[in-house]
């Protein structure tokens, strides 16, 4: 029971990431309020049901396809993210040095 909860936590989450992209009001209630939301996240949940039950092979397929992408995902968000720590640390758009950036990071993150 507590790994179907997990999973549909995930999916969840998920499916809130890419409200984004379809302009979708931000889900603040205990049930969802929006019909969209809600289909997007049906949608979802079915693509992980169908890799799911194609076996371990087909999981490990989509993971080689989808890992690359996530590290790009995460270098991209970092260097977003950087300019708007810079900001709200040292009143600039930039860090001078890395020890301004190590400095800002043990104070904020």
């Amino acid at each position: 029971m507590f790994y179907g909860s997990l999973a549909a936590a995930m999916i969840t989450v998920s499916a809130y990431a890419l409200r984004l992209a379809f302009g979708l009001p931000v889900q603040l209630e205990w049930c969802p309020t929006s019909i969209a939301f809600i289909v997007i996240t049906l949608l979802l949940a079915a693509v992980v049901v169908a890799v799911a039950a194609n076996g371990f092979e087909a999981m490990a397929n989509f993971a080689t396809i989808c890992s690359p992408w996530m590290l790009a995902c995460f270098l991209c968000g970092a260097a977003v993210a950087l300019p708007y720590l810079a900001l709200h640390t040292h009143a600039t758009l930039t860090f001078t040095s890395f020890d301004d950036f190590l400095d800002a990071a043990h104070r904020t993150i």
